[in-house]
This record gives C-alpha cells, structure tokens and sequence, in this order.
C-alpha cells in the first residue's frame, strides 16, 4: 500500500471512529438519562475549530480551555513534524 493511500484510509477511518464514538456516547447518555437526574453530575467540554492555520478554540470553563489549548498546540507540533518529511518530496 503507497503511503499516500494509508494516509487518505487513515483519514477516513478516524473520522468514522470519531463518529462511531459521539453516536455510542450520546446513546449511553440517552440510556443513563434517569439515572443522572438522581446524581449530581457536573459536565464540561470544549473544541477547536481549525480554520486554515487559525484555531477557534472554546470551553466550558476556564480549566477546559487550558487544555485544548495545550492539545491543539500538541497537536499542530505532531503535524508539523510528521508531513514536513512528507512535504518535502
């Protein structure tokens, strides 16, 4: 298999993955719904949307925002490193 072609199925196969995992969590959410109401359940998220090299990044709290922050520029560092080889041929 050409580097090329792994990289396109890899590609693909994580976003399935991706989707795969939100459709299973918002599933056992629904199903863990009742249960939830009786507890005291404290929830945080956020996200980065890349819009060509400028990260839109946004969380629920301060603390969550700190670490996408620190997992988009982890991220962007292994990019960077893993196509520049790539890149150069």
């Amino acid at each position: 298999m050409q580097l090329e072609n792994w990289v396109i199925f890899t590609g693909i196969a994580l976003i399935f993955v991706g989707f795969m995992l939100v459709f299973l969590g918002s599933l056992y959410h629904i199903l863990t719904q009742q249960k939830d109401s009786e507890r005291n359940v404290k929830f945080e998220g956020g996200g980065v949307v890349m819009i060509g090299p400028f990260p839109i990044i946004f969380g629920t709290s301060p603390g969550v925002t700190i670490l996408i922050i620190g997992l988009t520029i982890l991220l962007m560092l292994l990019y960077f490193l893993l196509l520049s080889p790539i890149l150069k041929h």
